[in-house]
């Protein structure tokens, strides 16, 4: 049997990739929420029910100074290369959302996170890929004098699926994957002739694994291009900088209206391309790896809140460019303080 390079075994390279992106992006969002959680007011006067209070008046009184927030959220990434190897768009939509509460004097807030990605990919040759990724995890903040340090951790488990294209049918493929993410933030809010000044810098941290997986060669005749591949696990390191700038307005029915805009860069020092190798029918190996990613990104961003009371709504807009490759990120939400 004669055995041939595979076609367009960079596909799941490319899904990797992808996902370490998607989760990154998870991370980012939650290391975000954890420094607005520290904002989060006191109960209001009559949060604190009187001792005939009905249901809702002790409902009330358990969630007092709890705060809960979702995002709804949409990523569009592509990525360019000039040599032979494909170039990809990956798009994906999902949630978050988290609750957080106080814990002890100090100004400690705790609060769990989840969410749910749904992905989809499509490469130069012809190949596509969906995933699944399902997220539970942890953060929280610290207030320490005039600083704030926030920090998250976040697990996920994914279910991706592939069709890549073998020149005589289309291979399809199944594997489950594992996720831990991480960060840790430093920012200082400061007031600068009645903007709200906040530098932000700190390191974020994708770990990935990819299980085991074969594409069964479609036809008979398609024998020879049957492949399959070991597990593969790999780490993403980011440290990065921000510094957003906002200015609010107050309307005469007590709406606060405040536009923002950020700036900010990240490095991505880890693995940005992992390796996957494929096997073909008599055991030939074949390592393979999607476009090699530009490690350096500005990051650019605006967004609008509104707020009234404990409640405040918001939509933003960021950007991530670098050399061969761009993500663009569209988020709305909600944020409820008790």
């Amino acid at each position: 049997m004669a055995i041939v390079t595979p076609l367009d075994g960079s596909l799941y390279s490319a899904q990797d990739s992808a996902l370490a992106l998607l989760a990154d992006g998870a991370i980012r969002m939650t290391l975000y929420e954890a420094g607005q959680a520290a904002n989060a007011e006191g109960c209001a006067a009559n949060g604190a029910p009187s001792p005939a209070a009905d249901a809702s008046g002790t409902l009330r009184s358990g969630l007092c100074e709890t705060g809960l927030w979702v995002h709804v959220n949409g990523s569009f990434t592509s990525v360019n290369d000039p040599t032979a190897i494909p170039g990809y768009r990956a798009n994906a939509v999902g949630f978050l959302a988290g609750i957080d509460r106080p814990v002890g004097p100090a100004g400690t807030r705790i609060g769990v996170v989840f969410g749910y990605d749904q992905g989809w990919l499509n490469d130069g040759l012809g190949g596509n890929a969906t995933q699944q990724v399902g997220r539970i995890g942890l953060y929280g903040s610290q207030p320490a004098g005039a600083l704030e340090f926030d920090g998250a951790i976040i697990y996920g488990h994914d279910w991706d699926a592939t069709n890549r294209p073998t020149g005589v049918g289309t291979a399809t493929a199944s594997q489950n994957g594992n996720e831990v993410s991480g960060g840790l933030q430093a920012s200082l809010p400061l007031n600068a002739g009645g903007f709200a000044i906040t530098p932000a810098a700190g390191v974020r941290f994708n770990w990935l694994s990819a299980g085991a997986f074969s594409d069964p060669a479609p036809t008979a005749l398609a024998g020879a291009f049957a492949v399959s591949g070991a597990s593969v696990s790999y780490t993403d390191v980011v440290p990065y900088a921000r510094v957003e700038a906002a200015e609010s307005f107050a309307t005469a029915s007590g709406l606060v209206v405040s536009p923002y805009a950020r700036a900010g860069i990240d490095y991505y020092a880890g693995t940005d391309n992992p390796t996957v190798v494929l096997a073909a029918a008599d055991g030939t190996l074949f390592p393979t790896s999607s476009v090699r990613l530009d490690r350096a990104a500005a990051v650019l961003g605006a967004g609008l809140n509104l707020g009234q009371d404990n409640w405040n709504l918001f939509a933003n807009y960021d950007a991530h460019l670098a050399g061969n490759w761009n993500t663009q990120e569209v988020k709305v939400g909600l944020r409820i303080k008790f």
